[in-house]
């Protein structure tokens, strides 16, 4: 993000519940010419495969899922985070 934004940004969301914390975002976004929130005009549908779903809402089998984090927890066990944590450690 240049520089010039950051005193503009005043919200701060979280991946683990993206769900509502873009709901959130989208909600305190109004538009000058229609007065609707961007939830409301952009946010509560047209998203997901089918174009039904709302914006960053879960989807149950969704055409992306592909069980990652078992994947990752087989790959990513205690010796190979503690070797991260120990070499590549920012300073």
């Amino acid at each position: 993000i240049d520089k010039k934004w950051w005193p503009s940004i005043n919200f701060v969301g979280y991946m683990d519940n993206a769900t509502a914390g873009s709901e959130q975002l989208l909600r305190s976004l109004t538009s000058t010419e229609s007065g609707m929130n961007a939830w409301d005009q952009y946010g509560t549908s047209g998203w997901g495969r089918d174009g039904d779903n709302a914006f960053m809402a879960r989807q149950e089998n969704s055409y992306h899922s592909r069980n990652a984090k078992d994947k990752f927890r087989k790959q990513y066990g205690p010796c190979t985070e503690a070797y991260v944590e120990n070499h590549l450690a920012i300073e």
